[in-house]
């Protein structure tokens, strides 16, 4: 798990967070928010083939990597007090 490239995805309509690798096929990929941003029909895009990805699924809809399907990575949900709490020696980053 340590020192893999994820993408997180969250929600903002539901809440819903989702953790995917980014590799595919060797190549490790770099996301963007696509033009539905929120709720069932949420969209990713990477920058690198500039193939379209189900947000919610991730599986490539459109482009040179369409049908791929992101791998899911190990992750947790949980309220930020409780974390810090159980967690302390947690790093936060930020873009």
């Amino acid at each position: 798990m340590a020192g893999e490239d994820i993408i997180v995805f969250l929600d903002t309509g539901t809440d819903t967070a989702l953790v995917y690798k980014r590799q595919v096929d060797g190549q490790t990929l770099t996301f963007g928010i696509g033009q539905e941003e929120a709720g069932p029909h949420a969209k990713l895009v990477d920058r690198e083939t500039g193939s379209t990805w189900s947000a919610l699924t991730g599986k490539a809809t459109d482009g040179p990597l369409r049908g791929s399907v992101l791998q899911r990575a190990q992750s947790h949900l949980s309220f930020w007090f409780a974390w810090k709490d159980w967690n302390p020696e947690t790093e936060v980053y930020q873009e």
